[in-house]
């Protein structure tokens, strides 16, 4: 296939209500605010190659031609939100222009994908990752370079809003290799309801009894308690919220006041559910 444009999969910035992002339901390789499509060709990492129209070249070899790092020097980060978008990518490494990025498509068992429930200023509640045994994702997984990694850890604020733990088992890349050593960034501050976590319905497969919800659905549920513009649609109650301080300090207080409670180890783990 020929290379997409990354701005046709617009990151959560720009669509909010549409977090986690539009993205490519296949692995890619995110190069200069393009998507070139990765094709397995065997059980490892090496055996990776990208198709551009018709082409088939091996990814190690597209890596060294876009002067980037090659598969083995790379930290496999999980992707549990908006960093498996292209037009999210397009947004975090616009100051490095020649960073090619890697973002894989598979499954991690005992892993569920969460909201957290803190608000970013773009106008969200973002996602989070869990260890749960029992649960499996369908998610994304970004190969970093060294470089491309510092740059992830600064926009997910790492020390401050997110911590980077080590994840366990194997990301099983569809129709490819399995890889570990992954990671991931956790938010402990859970969203509760009704004392269970809330799941992203894009990601989740299998797993516990927690309710599964997109984004919309998730702000009309928090909204609705919080008794925070009722009756309106959630594009004007979203509009609303971002524009008026008094709304969005109502809602954070609402969030840790009522929609907290949930305990989340170092690990990633819940504790006492």
């Amino acid at each position: 296939m020929k290379a997409l444009a990354a701005d046709r999969f617009p990151g959560a910035e720009q669509q909010p209500l549409d977090y986690p992002g539009a993205r490519p339901d296949f692995s890619f390789v995110y190069y200069k605010n393009a998507v070139y499509r990765i094709v397995p060709h065997g059980g490892t990492l090496a055996d990776l190659r990208v198709d551009d129209a018709g082409e088939s070249t091996p990814l190690n070899d597209f890596l060294a031609a876009c002067g980037n790092a090659p598969l083995d020097a790379r930290h496999a980060v999980l992707a549990v939100g908006s960093n498996g978008c292209p037009g999210r990518l397009a947004e975090k490494y616009a100051h490095q222009p020649e960073a090619a990025l890697p973002v894989l498509v598979g499954t991690l068992a005992d892993t569920a994908v969460v909201y957290s429930r803190q608000w970013v200023a773009y106008g969200a509640l973002p996602a989070t990752y869990l260890h749960q045994p029992g649960a499996a994702s369908h998610l994304s997984l970004t190969l970093l370079t060294p470089e491309a990694l510092r740059r992830m850890d600064e926009t997910e604020g790492v020390g401050h809003l997110y911590r980077r733990i080590p994840v366990p088992g194997a990301f099983k890349m569809d129709a490819g290799p399995a890889i570990e050593k992954l990671s991931a960034y956790l938010d402990p501050r859970i969203l509760s309801y009704q004392g269970k976590p809330v799941r992203l319905k894009r990601f989740a497969r299998e797993g516990p009894d927690w309710p599964a919800l997109d984004e919309r659905a998730v702000l009309a549920l928090v909204l609705d308690a919080a008794e925070v513009l009722p009756g309106l649609p959630i594009e004007d109650r979203h509009r609303r919220l971002l524009n008026d301080g008094r709304l969005l300090k109502k809602l954070s207080a609402y969030l840790d006041t009522h929609m907290s409670g949930l305990k989340v180890d170092a690990r990633g783990r819940l504790t006492g559910l």
